[in-house]
This record gives structure tokens, C-alpha cells and sequence, in this order.
């Protein structure tokens, strides 16, 4: 049954509950905690990312949560982003992340909720898509 039929949103939008869970995922990413990731996923959570053929990014839509979970964290793990920095920002209307290394924007992630977890992740990495997003500066906060 589609969400239409069923007469409720297709995701879920409640800003109070968006904040928990983005601080949460935030946590659950830096301490590299794969279990807490994959408890805020949904099972068949999908993710994207797009690094404009500039940046490397996964190829191709990754399905489930326990692919998604390892992808992130396997990423996140990466010497070279030791320094990196994650901010809760408001991104094409809903709250986000922004994600910094030395003070500049490297990464954009953006998801869709439902029934309390994670349903689809996109991941924003392409220089040329992320140059008016600066972090610290005041973009709308949650």
C-alpha cells in the first residue's frame, strides 16, 4: 500500500524527533559504533552519494543496513578524515549534516525518516555542489 492510499506522509517530518536522531547518528558515526548505526538505519535503507567524478564516492546505490552501516564507517575511518568535523544545518529544508576537515565543507548528508529510522541517506561530496555550504556560518540551525 502506498503512502497516498494509506493517507499519512511518506516520511516523517517532526523537527524534535529530526534533531534527536541526527545528534544521535552524529554520535554513533564518531565513536564508529556499528551497531548504534545500524539500529538508526532502516533495514532496507538505501544510500547515495555523488562526488561529481571529482571526489571518490560509492559507485552505486548501497541497500540494507548492515552494507550502509560498514560503508560509513568504513569511510569515516579513513586516516586522512581523522580531523573531520559534523554539524547538525538545515539542507534543502530539513536538518542535515554538514560535514568539515581544516574548516572546509567536504561532504553534505541528507535522509529521509519513517517510523524512527533512517529509510535513505544521501551523501553530498562533489566540490563543485557543496561551495556555498561554509561551516559555522550561520546557516538555519535546527
Amino acid at each position: 500500500m502506498s503512502s497516498v492510499q494509506a493517507r499519512r506522509p511518506r516520511f516523517d517530518s517532526d523537527r524534535s524527533q529530526r534533531r534527536r536522531i541526527t545528534a544521535r547518528f552524529m554520535e554513533a558515526c564518531a565513536g564508529g559504533d556499528l551497531n548504534a548505526v545500524m539500529e538508526m538505519l532502516a533495514p532496507d535503507v538505501t544510500s547515495w552519494s555523488d562526488g561529481g567524478g571529482k571526489v571518490t564516492a560509492a559507485r552505486r546505490p548501497l541497500h540494507g543496513a548492515d552494507s550502509v552501516a560498514r560503508w560509513v564507517l568504513g569511510f569515516l575511518a579513513k586516516p586522512e578524515l581523522a580531523a573531520l568535523t559534523m554539524e547538525p544545518v538545515v539542507l534543502n529544508g530539513e536538518l542535515g549534516i554538514l560535514a568539515a576537515l581544516d574548516g572546509h565543507t567536504v561532504g553534505a548528508l541528507t535522509f529521509d525518516l519513517v517510523d524512527d529510522r533512517i529509510q535513505n541517506l544521501r551523501f553530498q561530496v562533489s566540490p563543485e555542489k557543496l561551495g556555498g555550504l561554509i561551516p559555522g556560518n550561520g546557516l538555519a540551525r535546527p
